[in-house]
């Protein structure tokens, strides 16, 4: 994956289902504007309002739609590491490009806890996982150095830097 990733929404309806319709025509526009990829279930993809079920279902959606005309990673962001599991484990079954994945939500884990969290999720996916670094979203922001450390395992081959802070990139 590379070049402008759209992290995408989810619309709904007023009775609170997903608007498939609308995200249809979000996917085509984004499509038109020549978008290099997509990430869906994100924090802006609303994977917390969501029900599994709905997880499952709009990620196949998606897929579906896409229908390989970009790359989709797929957001697996849970406060249960089963669940983000659960979420990767189909997002590989039904042909996402990568994974997105967020320390635990609201967890505060310790660096070394982190680590082991990605060390974890490192044993048990299949596909190339995005380390999302975002304290705003998380509660914890993962040191330079633990990043250090969770690049060097398996399947953690993308970083989302969402500090803020343009010296820590350098």
């Amino acid at each position: 994956m590379h070049g402008i990733i759209a992290v995408t929404v989810t619309p709904f309806l007023e009775d609170g289902k997903i608007d498939y319709a609308a995200a249809e025509k979000h996917i085509e526009k984004l499509l038109a504007a020549s978008v290099h990829g997509f990430l869906p279930l994100g924090a802006t993809g609303e994977f917390a309002a969501l029900s599994m079920d709905e997880r499952k279902a709009y990620a196949e959606f998606f897929i579906k739609k896409v229908n390989g005309r970009a790359p989709v990673m797929i957001g697996a962001v849970s406060m249960n590491v089963d669940d983000t599991l659960e979420v990767a484990r189909h997002a590989a079954s039904i042909g996402a490009d990568a994974l997105m994945i967020l320390p635990p939500p609201g967890l505060h884990p310790s660096q070394e806890e982190i680590y082991r969290f990605y060390q974890h999720i490192s044993a048990n996916v299949t596909l190339p996982v995005m380390v999302y670094n975002n304290p705003g979203s998380s509660g914890v922001d993962i040191d330079p150095e633990t990043l250090e450390r969770i690049a060097t395992l398996p399947h953690m081959d993308y970083l989302k830097e969402s500090t803020g802070d343009i010296k820590r990139l350098t």
